[in-house]
């Protein structure tokens, strides 16, 4: 009987103590943060503007790595990212957030000879950058209202080297690829709690992977001529530490553990369908993309699926582009798991430069809240060598 009781004890113990490590390390809340989650974030101003439709036939940083170059050159483009966290503004007073924070999309070098093709590139597939500010009620007390203050940084970088080649109307490429993943999420609560103070959540790492990929083409400038590309990317598993550091009036903490997160892959196609061979074509775009799982977090979401489609025109006798798109975009077991895209820009091409400017606008769900909006203006420059 003694030996029993005994081990019933041990095993008491260790579930208690896996329990423990399971906890998701403070300040993470599904209400105040994204995470886990990713939106796609757009490539270039042509791919904003499009609601990323053409994204597995575009050549643009994080694209299809068979899509031909437009030629050798040089292209970078800035954004400008807007979150309106209006769920937050609903539950609360006094709220204010930060306007837009200026940040990079992608950036491309890229050579063309032949049928061969080469780009040396850096993207950020996944960008999310909020600030906000409110005052919150201490157990339901009207005239002590808590000052907060939510900080959320995530991104994933990726660079990539690609290399594609032609094969009469096809088009075949690979690339090697490294991703660094990068999220740091804050709380300051100024209040007369012995729970007010400062608490941080921290952690990054990086992981190998490469993606391939092949387009098809068949009087693409002809009226009903169609261009067809399709593309598999596989990111390997990210091994990260995180930090979760707690500086409140009641004191200090300081706890690690392991964040890692499970390695991730993402395949889809596009097809682009000439309308007018004067200029107009119509775009449309599926894609899927693995579940997010962090074991060290306790944390993970299904699997996502998205839908696009767009259009854009250029008259052969102006040097002016117009495009336009819409899409869908789920996330099961994520705070944000349904968005509905739309997306404007316009473009003007004249020897060797190239100005594109594109908004993607997602209306986000989040629960019964309020509607919540992500707006991410992308600004694009190409130099022809």
């Amino acid at each position: 009987m003694p030996y029993r009781r005994l081990l019933f004890a041990l095993l008491a113990v260790v579930s208690w103590t896996s329990a423990a490590l399971a906890i998701t390390p403070p300040p993470y809340d599904p209400i105040r943060f994204a995470f886990p989650g990713s939106i796609p974030s757009p490539g270039d101003a042509a791919s904003a503007a499009l609601a990323g439709a053409d994204r597995w036939l575009s050549s643009v940083a994080g694209g299809n790595p068979a899509s031909m170059p437009h030629s050798t050159g040089v292209t970078l483009s800035p954004i400008l990212q807007r979150i309106s966290r209006q769920d937050l503004s609903a539950e609360n007073r006094e709220f204010s957030q930060t306007t837009f924070f200026l940040d990079g999309a992608s950036g491309q070098l890229a050579w063309r000879a032949g049928e061969w093709g080469l780009r040396l590139e850096a993207s950020q597939p996944m960008l999310r950058r909020e600030t906000s500010t409110f005052s919150v009620a201490i157990g339901g007390a009207v005239t002590q209202p808590a000052r907060v203050q939510v900080d959320a940084q995530a991104r994933e970088s990726r660079a990539a080297l690609a290399l594609s080649r032609a094969s009469g109307a096809w088009r075949f490429g690979a690339a090697a690829e490294l991703s660094q993943r990068s999220d740091r999420y804050t709380t300051i609560e100024v209040s007369g709690s012995p729970e007010s103070g400062e608490r941080e959540l921290a952690f990054e790492g990086s992981a190998l992977g490469g993606s391939a990929g092949a387009t098809w083409s068949r009087n693409a400038e002809s009226r009903w001529g169609i261009e067809v590309g399709a593309a598999a990317r596989f990111v390997g598993a990210i091994d990260a530490t995180f930090e979760s550091v707690s500086e409140l009036l009641s004191g200090t903490s300081v706890s690690t553990g392991e964040a890692d997160r499970d390695a991730t892959w993402e395949a889809g196609a596009s097809a682009r369908i000439t309308v007018d061979p004067r200029g107009g074509h119509a775009w449309a775009c599926l894609e899927t993309r693995s579940a997010e799982r962090w074991p060290g977090l306790s944390l993970a979401s299904d699997r996502a699926a998205a839908w696009r489609i767009g259009y854009d025109y250029r008259d052969s006798a102006t040097p002016w582009v117009v495009r336009v798109g819409a899409g869908q975009e789920v996330q099961p077991g994520t705070p944000e798991p349904r968005a509905t895209a739309i997306g404007v820009g316009l473009g003007w091409r004249a020897d060797d430069l190239r100005f594109d400017l594109g908004v993607t606008h997602r209306s986000i769900r989040r629960g019964e809240a309020p509607i919540q909006t992500d707006t991410r203006l992308v600004g694009s420059v190409g130099i022809d060598f």
